[in-house]
């Protein structure tokens, strides 16, 4: 089992680090590049709904802009919400563990 408390010093961004435009080409690379069964886990930095403009990075997703990238091709394992305390100050209330399997 994966220890959150321990994992501080992780890559937070995942693909908030990119801009919106670039979404659909990663999720596609992320389905290219996994074989069916194989895990897709990180820190995703979810808003209900994004500032429009969307300025950034970060740039945050919704879940369902998530569910639309990547809901073809993987299915959602577990989603798990950050303690704030446990986020850097710009993801804190908007930082998700989640896990898809690839279908």
């Amino acid at each position: 089992m994966l220890d959150l408390k321990r994992r501080r010093e992780d890559v937070r961004a995942f693909v908030a680090a990119l801009p919106p435009a670039q979404w659909p080409r990663w999720a596609e690379q992320c389905a290219r590049l996994t074989r069916p069964g194989a895990m897709l886990a990180g820190y995703f930095c979810i808003e209900a709904a994004p500032a429009e403009p969307r300025r950034g990075p970060p740039f945050p997703a919704t879940r369902d802009e998530l569910d639309l990238m990547l809901g073809l091709a993987f299915r959602l394992v577990r989603d798990i919400p950050i303690d704030p305390v446990l986020s850097g100050p710009v993801f804190a209330g908007r930082e998700r563990w989640i896990v898809w399997q690839r279908r």
